[in-house]
């Protein structure tokens, strides 16, 4: 069994694009200088390319170590971790298995990356499958691997059910995509004019030829292109000014006024700096660490103990659209997990203290790429909340300090991938995401997406308010139509007054809820509940849509149903609520009537005890009508003790359970508030 720890740590870094490994892989250059062809075994040449993460080197060599030894394990395992890493799943499930084949237990994470490599194929079921079986090999559920796995199972089965909802918007790849990353885009508005500052590791920027690692062209830069009044866009240049450097400059974001700009440049750490626009020259000034956001920390320097700061690990500035707030992701001590989004507060020309956003954003696992909303919310990606794959984009309402549980994003905007990066352009209607999705030109592409108009179509519902038992219309009815939500709000939308034919007629939305409520003078109301669900076309709906209203008979007994009593007692019980509840509903729809409610004893004991614990037993259900808001003076009650009974003479507990019994009847139809009825 190998530490894997790193291989997730390293998959982490790769979904954040802005590397942290350059100083490796120029002191394993170094070496690679020192040593002769001679000297270099296939072996170790094979393990110095997958080291410096040149995972297309590498898999070749490993592929000729395998032609020669067919069964060695670290080849075909690392062959699949170089598929992995290139986004060939398909390839990299081949040879996880054949791995696995050849010694089930050389490598316990083997069936985790089946898991994962299954799961960026959208084949969740398969996938649960391999993070099932992990799990039972695994010795310890709650460190990374564990955690993460049970998660992992989580989302299949969550991804499973999302897939099977509408899309909401439509997606673009964007032709200033290159064959390499291009990452992290931000909307510039200076003047009239309006740019997309993006990351690219393209060929053509500042920094070395060749990014050592990866497989890509250089070291990232920050590159431009303006958006068109048409809504194309330029050919793609650098930024011009003093902020592209050897290093790798990642993510940017602009103050309010376009004057300024805060992006991140990272070397084997990174940190996040800041650059004035100068109008005259048309160029970014000189880059400046921020004062206050960047973090320290004290490491090893050698195995002598010797203890050096160093700098934290902070990115991804994102200002509130005031402009007065700094959003950022960082692997600070006093964090959540591995990546953790983090703000501060501007303080004259410096920053507050940072202070994490909490354990309902950050998880531990990484979060990164905030960005917040006109109305506060947070929107970010993650890989430790439930998704569809790598990392998603999630949405958080609320604001500073009270933020709801994160509700991810759906499909297209989220794959199987890893997606992030999201902006707005017109919040909820469109803007611009980077995901390394099958499809693309390079290994991250820049998307933008827009949202699918919703068809308008015509619904409409119609039918008679007619008596139940007659099937007569009733003239002059009501017809009220409610929405409902499903979680136990129900609203009022519009009402209809009926004719001499008493009939009713609603316009109606698609993919809502309905419910119809009919009432009349004389009449107990009655309702019916429809839905508009899967509606793709102009329609009047076609079912039975006319509302039985049952005649209201003064004084006539109703017996309320499973309102009983134990022996000797006037106490409800447990099942009696839901039969309660139905008589609140009742007087709640029927506002203009008044009862009555008569309980009634079993023949067991004497007549005035019976007619005593009747009376109390009538007044426990008043008082629960009392409690659920019905006005005191629509209620009377009497106790009949055992002079009605239903069964007589009683010849079991069951007889007597029947005469334990509650009814109600209805006085009046004609009740106003605060009058005479």
């Amino acid at each position: 069994m190998i530490r894997g720890v790193n291989s997730i740590f390293l998959r982490t870094w790769l979904a954040c694009i802005v590397l942290t490994l350059a100083s490796f892989s120029l002191s394993a250059q170094t070496l690679d200088e020192k040593r002769t062809k001679k000297e270099k075994s296939l072996d170790e040449q094979a393990n110095l390319y997958y080291e410096t993460l040149k995972f297309k080197a590498a898999e070749l060599a490993y592929r000729e170590i395998l032609a020669k030894t067919p069964d060695n394990f670290l080849a075909l395992y690392r062959i699949a971790r170089c598929n992995t890493f290139m986004n060939k799943d398909e390839e990299a499930v081949n040879f996880y298995k054949e791995a696995y084949r050849l010694d089930p237990n050389k490598n316990d994470t083997v069936l985790f990356y089946l898991g994962t490599s299954y799961k960026v194929l959208m084949n969740y079921d398969s996938a649960k499958y391999y993070f099932s079986r992990f799990l039972t090999v695994w010795p310890n559920r709650n460190d990374l691997y564990g955690a993460m796995a049970t998660k992992e199972i989580t989302s299949c089965d969550w991804a499973i059910g999302e897939l099977k909802k509408d899309l909401k918007f439509a997606i673009r790849n964007l032709k200033f995509n290159s064959t390499s990353i291009d990452v992290h885009p931000a909307l510039w508005v200076y003047n009239r004019d309006t740019s997309i500052v993006f990351t690219s590791h393209r060929t053509g920027s500042t920094g070395s030829k060749e990014y050592q690692g990866l497989d890509v062209d250089a070291y990232s830069d920050l590159w431009y292109v303006k958006r068109t009044p048409k809504g194309s866009f330029t050919e793609p240049e650098l930024l011009p000014g003093a902020v592209n450097t050897k290093l790798n400059d990642g993510t940017v974001a602009f103050t309010p006024d376009g004057k300024k700009m805060y992006f991140s440049i990272c070397d084997v750490n990174c940190s996040i700096y800041e650059s004035v626009y100068n109008p005259e020259t048309r160029q970014w000034g000189e880059p400046q660490m921020v004062a206050g956001i960047n973090g320290k920390r004290e490491s090893l320097q050698d195995g002598r103990g010797k203890v050096q700061a160093s700098n934290t690990y902070d990115k991804d500035p994102y200002l509130s659209p005031d402009g007065k707030i700094m959003f950022f992701t960082s692997d600070r001590e006093g964090g959540v997990g591995k990546l953790d989004i983090w703000y501060s507060i501007k303080n004259g020309e410096g920053w507050s203290t940072p202070i994490n956003a909490g354990t309902k954003i950050n998880t531990a696992f990484s979060e990164m790429k905030p960005v917040i909303g006109r109305d506060g919310a947070l929107f970010f990606c993650s890989d430790g909340h439930v998704g569809f794959g790598g990392y998603d984009m999630f949405r958080a309402s609320g604001n500073i300090g009270n933020w709801s549980n994160p509700v991810n994003m759906g499909a297209p905007l989220n794959s199987s991938a890893n997606d992030i990066d999201l902006i707005w352009i017109v919040e909820g209607m469109a803007g611009y995401f980077s995901s390394n999705r099958q499809g693309g030109v390079g290994q991250y592409d820049i998307y933008d997406f827009s949202l699918i108009p919703t068809p308008v179509y015509k619904i409409t519902v119609h039918g008679q308010i007619r008596d139940k038992n007659t099937k007569v219309p009733i003239p002059f009815a009501n017809a009220i139509l409610f929405e409902d939500d499903g979680q136990g709000k129900i609203t009022p939308l519009d009402t209809f007054r009926t004719d001499q034919n008493a009939t009713y007629n609603f316009t109606l939305a698609t993919n809502k809820s309905y419910i119809v409520m009919g009432n009349a003078k004389e009449y107990l109301a009655n309702e019916l509940a429809f839905n508009t669900y899967s509606i793709n076309r102009d329609v009047d709906l076609e079912y039975d849509i006319d509302i039985l209203l049952e005649r209201i008979e003064l004084d006539k007994p109703i017996v309320l149903q499973n309102i009983y009593y134990d022996f000797d007692k006037a106490d409800l019980r447990d099942e009696s609520v839901a039969e309660l509840n139905r008589l609140v509903k009742i007087m709640r729809d029927n506002p203009q009537i008044t009862i009555e409610l008569g309980s009634h004893t079993d023949t067991n004991g004497t007549e005035e005890y019976n007619i005593e614990l009747s009376q109390r037993r009538a007044k426990s259900v008043m008082d629960y009508l009392l409690a659920n808001a019905v006005a005191k003076d629509r209620l009377t009650y009497f106790g009949f003790g055992e002079s009605k009974p239903l069964i007589f003479p009683e010849m079991s507990d069951m007889d007597e359970q029947i005469n334990r019994r509650t009814e109600f009847r209805i006085k009046s139809f004609d009740y106003r508030p605060g009058g005479s009825l």
